[in-house]
C-alpha cells in the first residue's frame, strides 16, 4: 500500500510539473513571435495600454452641403507620434473607405497605416466592425510606437490661447480659370507657423495639377501634449457628378518644441 501511495504521489508530482512545462513553452514562443515580428513590449515607463473604439469628432461641417472625410482621434506617444483614423468621403460607389495611420510630427511622414478601399469592395460595415475584427493588430501597433489613449480630444480653434501661443497663415494661389465653368482652381498652398519674436515656420506646402481642387481651409488643431500638435485641413474639390463637393481629410501634425 506505501508503494502504491508513492507512485501515485510521484504520477501526480510528474503530471502537473509537465503541465507547467506545456504552458511555459507556449509563452515563449508566443514572445518569441512577437519579438520576432518586431513588437517592443516595453519603453521605460510606458506599458501597453487600452483603447477602445474611437470616437468620432466633428469638425463643423454640414453633412447636406458637402460630401467629407470622418475623423477619429486615437492618442499620441510622448513624442508627439499621433494614431488616428480617418473614414474618407464615399463618391457614389457605396464601399466602405477606412485609414488607420501613425504620423511623425517632426518628419510629418506615415510611419505605419492600415487602408480599406474601393479594392476591398466592403459594403455594409462601420468602424466598429473592423477595430473588433483588426483589434489585436492596432492594440500591437500602437504599443510599438508607444501611443497613449489621448487625453483632450478637443478641436482646438486657431489662434491658441494657450501658451505656447501661435497662429497659422494659409498662402493659396489659384491657377486661371481653365474648366470654362468660371470657379479658380487651387494651384499651390502654404501653412506656416506664426509665434511672436520667431520667423514664420513653413509646416505644409502641396501643389495640384488640374484637381478640380477649389479650397483649402484650416479648421483648428489637436493638442498632443508636450508642445506636439496637429491641424486639421480639408481640401474641397468639385464633386464627381457636380454638387455636393468632397472634402477629403488631412491631419498635419507639428511641434512646438525647442
Amino acid at each position: 500500500m506505501k508503494h502504491l501511495f508513492f507512485l501515485t504521489l510521484l504520477s501526480l508530482f510528474v503530471l502537473s510539473a509537465c503541465q507547467s512545462e506545456s504552458e511555459t513553452d507556449e509563452n515563449v514562443t508566443d514572445t518569441s513571435a512577437r519579438l520576432e515580428a518586431g513588437f517592443n513590449f516595453s519603453d521605460g515607463d510606458y506599458s501597453p495600454q487600452a483603447f477602445d473604439i474611437p470616437a468620432e469628432l466633428p469638425y463643423g461641417i454640414n453633412p447636406e452641403e458637402s460630401l467629407y472625410g470622418k475623423f477619429y482621434p486615437i492618442g499620441a506617444s510622448k513624442s508627439g507620434l499621433f494614431a488616428y483614423i480617418c473614414e474618407p468621403a464615399d463618391e457614389a460607389t457605396g464601399f466602405y473607405f477606412f485609414d488607420f495611420i501613425i504620423k511623425d510630427p517632426a518628419s510629418g511622414k506615415t510611419l505605419w497605416s492600415f487602408s480599406i478601399d474601393e479594392k476591398d469592395a466592403l459594403e455594409g460595415v462601420t468602424i466598429t466592425n473592423i477595430w473588433k475584427e483588426k483589434k489585436t493588430l492596432f492594440q500591437e501597433k500602437l504599443a510599438e510606437y508607444k501611443v497613449y489613449p489621448l487625453q483632450n480630444k478637443k478641436l482646438q480653434n486657431i489662434p491658441s490661447t494657450q501658451d505656447p501661443i501661435f497662429d497659422v497663415n494659409t498662402k493659396i494661389t489659384y491657377n486661371d480659370d481653365k474648366t470654362g465653368w468660371g470657379i479658380q482652381m487651387v494651384n499651390k498652398v502654404k501653412i506656416e507657423i506664426l509665434q511672436n519674436g520667431k520667423s514664420p515656420k513653413l509646416l505644409y506646402t502641396q501643389s495640384y495639377d488640374n484637381d478640380l481642387t477649389i479650397n483649402v481651409k484650416v479648421h483648428g488643431y489637436i493638442d498632443l501634449g508636450n508642445q506636439n500638435y496637429a491641424l486639421l485641413e480639408t481640401e474641397e474639390h468639385i464633386g464627381y457628378e457636380g454638387p455636393p463637393n468632397v472634402l477629403n481629410l488631412n491631419l498635419i501634425p507639428f511641434s512646438l518644441q525647442k
